[in-house]
């Protein structure tokens, strides 16, 4: 039996890969996939790992996620995927919460996926 999410889930590139050809470099893209997309998912794996996975453990034990964190992802339009424009947003879809959300996984920290896909998923529309 397949994955039936497989073909929602964003391919990582392949490094090192062998033969030069035209999947050479990246692993089957999804056909859900566009830049944008693309876009949201590595920024969101690059502000976890630079800012996130620091300091994850220490998160953990506090029991919270710093505010300036949360801002800091706010500045970014992380927290607006799904907020109309009208309303400052980015009046994305729900895909881009599912892809938002699989990148904040790459964190390992459940406190702080969970602190996050509050504020954009149960707090917005």
């Amino acid at each position: 039996m397949t994955d039936p999410l497989a073909t929602a889930r964003r391919r990582a590139p392949i490094r090192g890969a062998g033969a030069p050809g035209v999947l050479s470099g990246m692993a089957h893209r999804s056909v859900y996939m566009d830049d944008e997309l693309e876009a949201i998912y590595d920024q969101t794996v690059e502000f976890v790992g630079n800012e996130v996975t620091p300091h994850g453990d220490e998160w953990e034990l506090d029991g919270m996620v710093p505010r300036e964190v949360l801002a800091r992802m706010g500045g970014l339009g992380m927290l607006s995927l799904r907020i109309p424009e009208e309303l400052g947003g980015l009046g994305m879809g729900m895909l881009a919460s599912a892809v938002f959300s699989e990148a904040l996984g790459s964190s390992t920290y459940a406190g702080f996926d969970v602190t996050v896909l509050v504020h954009t998923d149960m707090a917005g529309p």
